[in-house]
């Protein structure tokens, strides 16, 4: 299995700190704003171009992707430097990661995206870079909602304690609550 490269490590740890090896989707604690996209497996194009915008705008287009889930195989490129985030350097470079957890951060660490195989994604980073992102797409709440509507109808409890804690984590406890409690309620 192929390591990945120290600079792409030190990035992802700044946003979404290693935990047995691999980063979690819990951002930072130093990391000032979160939100989520969803639906997110892979990013959508308007998902990716939003993030691209968000990066222009604070400055850090340099960017990296990282494959969390590590393939075996040792010839497998699994982490890419990239000169802008695009939506057809994504396209281009998603037979890479197309079925892998991964992650897009700044070169400086500063923001990212970690794409999760449930469909969600976790955006952190500086507050105008999160809000930048959804400038062009549905409010978080909105997004929040389709993905509780969903999880919810699958009625396992497992899934549903997962649901409660991953919008706690990045929405807040009192928006996540209304947003479950919205969505069992329809």
């Amino acid at each position: 299995m192929k390591k990945r490269p120290l600079e792409i490590g030190n990035a992802i740890n700044r946003v979404f700190p290693f935990s047995n090896g691999f980063p979690d989707w819990v951002p930072a604690k130093a990391v000032e704003a979160r939100g989520l996209l969803y639906p997110a497996w892979p990013l959508r194009e308007t998902q990716v171009r939003a993030v691209a915008r968000a990066a222009a705008e604070v400055g850090e287009e340099s960017c990296y992707l990282s494959c969390v889930d590590r393939a075996s195989d040792q010839d497998a490129l699994q982490d890419f430097e990239l000169a802008t985030f695009s939506v057809e350097r994504y396209r281009e470079l998603g037979d890479a990661f197309s079925l892998l957890e991964h992650v897009v951060v700044s070169q400086a660490g500063s923001w990212g995206v970690f794409v999760q195989h449930d469909g969600a994604a976790v955006v952190a980073g500086p507050g105008n870079f999160v809000r930048s992102v959804y400038e062009s797409l549905s409010p978080v709440d909105e997004q929040a909602a389709e993905l509780a509507a969903g999880v919810l109808a699958l009625e396992i409890p497992k899934y549903e304690t997962w649901l409660g804690e991953f919008l706690d984590e990045i929405l807040g406890s009192e928006t996540a609550a209304r947003v479950i409690g919205s969505a069992r309620s329809a």
